[in-house]
């Protein structure tokens, strides 16, 4: 898959603590789910890595120390220590993607985390998880949270395991992973498979209008979006709850300061009030003041620290 730092804050220094790779699920599962990734660390001997996230307004279903968590949207950056040797293992889905499987809004789980087998358990999954929250019963996945043998990784529609993309740094160390990583992410894409909405989904509508938010850096406000989908801002507000979690206006900014934060990561920010005029902020400061709130620092620091030597 394509590289993508976005979310990532400061990935330059992050990507030197721990490695991070990601596969495409199959074509029938990508219909709610954008990847899945590995993040593994070797820090032992090292000092302990605090990595800070300012996650896509997604949910992200994760596998670690013996456990599967749901992890909902967020409205704020995330910090993440790692310490000694690990891994994490995701499921990162599409904007609006977890909607069906939770069953009800997605307002409900923001800024929230709970067992991933309450989640699966409601939706009647035959065990797809078990008891403990961890992969496991059902014939689905094996003991442990590794993939049963016999045909996980048949020729029914497994995820695309073979074309990974790695976001490495050059001192990055990988940590332990998983016995068998892909035939777990396979045995996940099998499991959620099983559980797709056979039609078309009212998930799949908002999904396709937060993807071209992300995609266009022209929307910049709620009311020209609302416009440009052909309804009430009203409407398009109960729907981000319903669907994302998170109202639009949050979707909107979150998108463009990936923008700003990604631009100043490259180095490719020459004028930062014209940067803010084109980003829909009123002016520079307006900006400033939001980027720092969000990732924790003014645009030129963020800038100076992202850039080789900062």
């Amino acid at each position: 898959m394509e590289e993508d730092a976005r979310g990532i804050l400061h990935p330059a220094a992050g990507l030197t603590r721990f490695r991070l790779d990601r596969h495409a699920p199959s074509a029938r599962v990508a219909r709610f789910v954008d990847r899945y990734w590995l993040a593994s660390w070797n820090l032992t001997g090292r000092e302990p890595h605090t990595q800070r996230v300012l996650a896509h307004p997604v949910v992200n279903l994760v596998f670690t120390g013996g456990t599967a968590t749901v992890h909902g949207p967020t409205t704020e950056v995330t910090e993440r220590r790692l310490e000694g040797e690990g891994w994490a293992l995701g499921v990162m889905f599409r904007p609006a993607g977890f909607r069906p499987f939770l069953g009800r809004p997605l307002n409900t789980i923001v800024d929230a985390s709970l067992p991933a087998s309450e989640v699966f358990g409601a939706l009647g999954a035959g065990g797809v998880l078990g008891a403990s929250g961890a992969p496991g019963a059902g014939g689905v996945l094996g003991v442990g949270g590794i993939p049963a043998v016999g045909g996980v990784l048949g020729a029914d529609g497994g995820p695309d395991l073979n074309g990974s993309g790695a976001l490495d740094g050059s001192g990055a160390l990988g940590g332990a992973v998983p016995p068998d990583p892909l035939a777990l992410m396979a045995g996940v894409d099998r499991a959620l498979a099983a559980l797709l909405p056979a039609d078309r989904h009212p998930a799949e509508d908002v999904r396709d209008v937060v993807e071209r938010v992300a995609a266009d850096p022209s929307v910049v406000n709620v009311s020209g979006l609302a416009r440009r989908e052909g309804m009430g801002v009203r409407l398009l507000q109960r729907r981000f709850a319903d669907h994302v979690g998170l109202g639009p206006k949050t979707v909107i900014r979150r998108y463009r300061l990936y923008e700003a934060a990604e631009r100043a990561r490259k180095g490719a920010v020459p004028d930062w009030g014209s940067l803010a005029a084109e980003l829909g902020f009123s002016d520079q400061s307006h900006l400033t003041r939001e980027f720092t709130a969000v990732l924790g620092a003014p645009p030129a620091r963020y800038a100076a620290r992202a850039t080789p030597g900062g």
